[in-house]
């Protein structure tokens, strides 16, 4: 559901159909674009210091990109760097003026920063200047009181004081009936004190004022679920997931309710498949192997469970069974990355690196932003002696996802083996900064040291990696 900006900042990246949020400006040079789509995911997955990087990288390549201006104020809000978000979102303002959730982030900052007592003369005095602009723009709408109440509202809705949430809310949209998050937010904090029916009549003035609105669809959606009409919750989470078509949580709602509906051997295969995913989670692996294979009985179209059935199969150690339902997920839905990436394990399990690396390249290729497959893929091209590709992955992997301390160490290996030995070194130092406490970074480096002929310090590393854990003791 929708949350306040101090919770809504990260989670807008992941909304593509937003009036500026999530979808790579389709003008902007490819590198731009690049820089922003590894922004959005990197939001996704909390790395605000990343993200914040990609984003600058993305306003540099392409300086009229109020999308990345956007984006990068809300997540400078996110880090409490006030005067940095009202000044991009000013910029995005000043690029795309008019738009209402826009609007709504601004006066957010503006006020917080406004109230803020660690505030400078310089913060104040843009914020002095910014206000002035948003409120010469809505002439008689009272944006400063207006803004006040929603963030009040929003801390009142974050500890769950769901009555105080509901009247300041309402009185921010009293003062600007167009604000678009207030009614959002007064839908979210009516459904959540069970009033289903004024929560609907909110999110559906959201879609009026901005029908393009894919989370005011979604919590729409859940409404109606919530209330019993599930073909127009149906609807609803359509139309979010055809706004959104890279959110997974649209999806996640779509496609079960999809299939329960249907009716027939559909609905009762999907009964079959929840059935089987609890047990799963049970431990249940024999019981789950059969209702996942009566799942595919009633519905053999159905790609996630084939890709179930042959997570199943593969702990159960039937690696060729596993092969063929994944084989068969990904015939039934080309464009779904977890096969390949099951694929790839089980090849690598089989040391058959050269397969290991295709299905990798395949699950890369279907799901670009997941820093997981290009890191495997990386494994086995290094396995391959692709010093190379190896290299551009494991840079790719660290893009997508800047602290994963494996990939640090392991592209500072391959660095070493190049010759690039201050570049290695340098890899491999960020791997420990990471993980101080983990053996195999340190050992990374002391192999990295022992490609640059740098015994003593090699020595140090060994001595570490050993004393942190036993294990590497015996590879000195």
């Amino acid at each position: 559901m929708r949350a306040g900006c101090s919770l809504l900042c990260l989670a807008m990246a992941a909304l593509a159909p937003l009036a500026l949020v999530g979808r790579a400006p389709q003008n902007a040079p490819q590198d731009a674009q690049a820089h922003y789509a590894r922004a959005v995911a990197l939001a996704e997955a909390n790395d605000t210091n990343g993200a914040i990087a990609e984003l600058r990288q993305a306003v540099q390549a392409k300086p009229d990109s109020a999308e990345a201006h956007y984006l990068l104020g809300c997540v400078l809000f996110h880090k409490h760097d006030l005067k940095g978000a009202v000044a991009e979102l000013r910029e995005a303002d000043r690029l795309k003026p008019g738009n209402q959730r826009l609007r709504s982030e601004l006066s957010l900052a503006l006020m917080t920063a406004a109230n803020s007592k660690s505030a400078d003369e310089e913060a104040k005095t843009v914020v002095d200047s910014t206000f002035a602009s948003v409120a010469n723009t809505f002439p008689g709408a009272d944006w400063e009181e207006a803004a006040a109440h929603l963030h009040m509202g929003l801390g009142h809705l974050e500890r769950e004081y769901y009555g105080a949430a509901i009247a300041e809310f309402r009185w921010a949209i009293q003062e600007k009936p167009s604000l678009l998050q207030a009614h959002g937010d007064l839908g979210v904090a009516l459904q959540r004190k069970g009033d289903l029916a004024g929560a609907i009549a909110e999110y559906r003035e959201v879609l009026r004022l901005d029908p393009n609105d894919a989370l005011g669809h979604y919590n729409l959606g859940l409404a109606l679920k919530a209330q019993g009409d599930l073909p127009g919750a149906l609807e609803q989470f359509r139309i979010a997931s055809q706004l959104a078509p890279g959110n997974m949580q649209f999806k996640s709602a779509y496609e079960p309710l999809r299939r329960q509906l249907a009716g027939g051997n559909v609905a009762e295969s999907q009964v079959h498949f929840d059935h089987a995913f609890e047990l799963m989670q049970k431990g249940n692996l024999d019981e789950a192997i059969a209702e996942y294979r009566e799942a595919v009985r009633l519905d053999p179209q159905f790609a996630a469970a084939h890709n179930e059935l042959g997570l199943a199969l593969k702990k159960r150690g039937h690696l060729d069974e596993a092969i063929a339902e994944y084989r068969e997920a990904v015939r039934l839905k080309p464009d779904m990355a977890q096969p390949y990436g099951n694929l790839g394990n089980i090849y690598w399990q089989k040391q058959e690196w050269e397969a290991a690396a295709r299905e990798y390249r395949l699950a890369s290729q279907a799901e670009p932003r997941n820093p997981t497959y290009h890191y495997d893929l990386a494994g086995a091209l290094l396995q391959l002696q692709d010093l190379d590709g190896a290299a551009a992955e494991f840079r790719e992997t660290l893009r997508l996802k800047p602290d994963h301390a494996n990939a640090h160490s392991e592209l500072g290996t391959v660095l070493a083996r190049k010759g690039d030995f201050e570049g290695a070194i340098s890899e491999g130092q960020e791997a420990i900064r990471l993980e101080p406490k983990e053996a195999k970074p340190h050992f990374g480096l002391a192999l990295v040291y022992t490609f640059a002929g740098k015994a003593k310090e090699a020595d140090e590393e060994f001595q570490t990696a050993c004393n942190l854990d036993k294990h590497y003791c015996r590879s000195q």
